[in-house]
């Protein structure tokens, strides 16, 4: 065992040797203290250290090359740039269904009032969108066509003394640009369901059409968890559908796929034009995730992220951090085992 930890670190160190491809324009110009491997792992067991050291030397293996043109635009990308004040947990201690949100910008009377949440990709269940009806007293608009069990109401259901109303309909989001049997790469393995099943994928401006006869900007708050689909679906977009939510948080899934890297970036860079700044990151333990390495920079294979809206239009970004911080509402997804690393990301002088 310890000769096969030792050959597992040799590999992740190695491959730290490779460096990012400088971009064009550079923007920043030192990057974060290099990521100390051993370190970072001290408090963990011994079957646990070596799971995720595994799943990284095994994807450094595979990935020689390490990046694409997009992934250092990618990695600044991710970064914090905007301070969440009063993060709340909202979905309470449900595994892998519970987001930070940044209450002072939900309670924020700049805005026009909160009249509903979306929650996108449910597995049979929605802690978050359960929670935020019954405290932001609105109603959640529930979607997924692979999962058609409607959720019951739980103990969150009435959280602020407030009963929730949910609202469930068997369909799944798609990009602006894809049909409903095209382009969507979905399947669950609960149900062996595929896009080619005769399910429904609708926009979200299609979504919008079916709950309201017009809404103002910032109105919404939304959770997206759709297994890497929410990439292209956001991506897609008019940033003038986007701009109807106010706070967007969410799985963002499988950053060890460079093939993707540009959808990712352009997908980011949606949200941005519509006032988006990324507030909060959280890697997922849950599954077989990992840290994915590119070189001086390290990111969890999936994040949880949290979006807030500017309220004066276009992001500005504020001072951005290159690691992710741990508060203490972020909850491990699965609790036996432990967080992963912090990220490690580039930063601005």
């Amino acid at each position: 065992m310890v000769f096969q930890l030792i050959v597992l670190l040799s590999l992740f160190t190695c491959v730290d040797a490779l460096r990012l491809q400088q971009e064009p324009k550079k923007r920043f110009e030192r990057s974060t203290t290099e990521f100390d491997v051993v370190a970072s792992f001290n408090a963990l067991d011994q079957d646990a250290m070596v799971s995720v050291l595994e799943g990284a030397a095994a994807w450094a293996a595979a990935h020689p090359e390490n990046v694409t043109k997009f992934t250092p635009a990618l990695l600044r990308a991710i970064r914090p740039c905007a301070k969440c004040l009063e993060p709340k947990r909202f979905g309470g201690d449900c595994l892998d269904d519970g987001y930070i949100m940044c209450e002072a910008a939900l309670n924020d009377n700049s805005w026009p009032k909160l009249v509903g949440a979306y929650s996108y990709g449910l597995r049979g269940k929605d802690c978050w969108g359960q929670h935020v009806s019954s405290v932001l007293a609105v109603p959640v608009y529930q979607y997924d066509c692979f999962n058609t069990d409607i959720p019951q109401e739980g103990p969150l259901c009435k959280a602020a003394g407030t009963k929730c109303e949910q609202h469930f309909k068997a369909e799944c989001l798609r990009g602006r640009n894809e049909s409903t049997k095209n382009g969507i790469r979905r399947v669950n393995e609960m149900t062996g369901k595929s896009a080619g099943d005769d399910l429904v994928f609708k926009t979200m401006e299609e979504h919008f059409a079916q709950n309201h006869a017009s809404l103002p900007r910032g109105a919404l708050v939304m959770k997206i968890d759709i297994e890497s689909n929410e990439w292209s679906a956001i991506a897609q977009e008019h940033t003038e559908i986007l701009m109807k939510f106010r706070q967007i948080v969410g799985e963002f899934h499988f950053f060890d796929q460079l093939r993707n890297h540009e959808v990712m970036l352009n997908s980011l860079n949606q949200l941005f034009d519509a006032g988006f700044e990324v507030a909060h990151i959280h890697g997922t333990n849950i599954g077989y995730h990992f840290m994915v390495d590119f070189g001086e920079y390290k990111i969890p294979r999936t994040i949880e992220m949290t979006f807030v809206q500017r309220s004066g239009g276009k992001a500005k970004p504020e001072a951005c951090i290159a690691r992710d911080i741990l508060i203490p509402e972020d909850r491990r997804n699965t609790p036996r085992k432990h967080d992963l690393p912090v990220a490690t990301l580039p930063w601005d002088q």
